[in-house]
């Protein structure tokens, strides 16, 4: 995944202040987004809660719905949050490449950065953990990414059939709140 931050390569694209500035607002936003993710997780809490409450078809309905939409809610607002923290990482990561641009030119590799696409160059920077890394790590990961390869991430989705079954099964007293609290990664 790309995010397109960069037209030119991003080694060149911004200063060192300008990406710790970037990083200050990206922090802000993954933080805002979790705190999003928590409302909704108490939202679906009560809706579970009142599950046990539910006397007719059309109330199990409408709360199957609504444990659904809150559902895709959060799938979507987990995905903006993942989205955010790449972003984060590359941007991290690049102040550290940049930083450390002296030992990569002394290596001979900073040129070679440069001269490489965007796209790779920024793919290669969400991938990484640099400041795990020592130097000497990290100029060698460097080195590695001119031939580096990159991996893909899966998604997932569930039908309302699933949020109509927890909802009888909290309504027969079949299963208890708690474990499903535990399955929608509540607590």
């Amino acid at each position: 995944m790309v995010f397109k931050f960069f037209r030119r390569n991003p080694l060149d694209s911004m200063s060192i202040e300008e990406l710790k500035e970037m990083e200050i607002k990206l922090e802000s936003r993954i933080g805002h987004v979790k705190a999003e993710i928590e409302h909704i997780d108490k939202e679906i809490g009560l809706i579970l809660e009142s599950a046990k409450k539910v006397k007719t078809k059309s109330d199990e309905l409408s709360l199957a719905r609504r444990l659904k939409t809150l559902k895709q809610k959060k799938e979507m607002k987990l995905k903006s949050q993942a989205k955010l923290e790449k972003e984060l990482r590359m941007v991290s990561n690049l102040i550290i490449v940049k930083e450390y641009q002296k030992d990569l030119e002394s290596a001979g590799v900073w040129g070679k950065l440069k001269k490489m696409s965007p796209e790779k160059v920024e793919e290669w920077l969400v991938e990484r953990d640099l400041e795990e890394m020592n130097r000497d790590e990290l100029v060698s990961q460097v080195i590695a990414m001119t031939s580096g390869t990159m991996e893909k991430g899966v998604e997932f989705e569930e039908d309302l059939e699933n949020e109509i079954e927890v909802i009888r099964a909290i309504r027969k007293g079949d299963l208890e709140i708690d474990e499903i609290k535990r399955e929608f990664d509540l607590e």
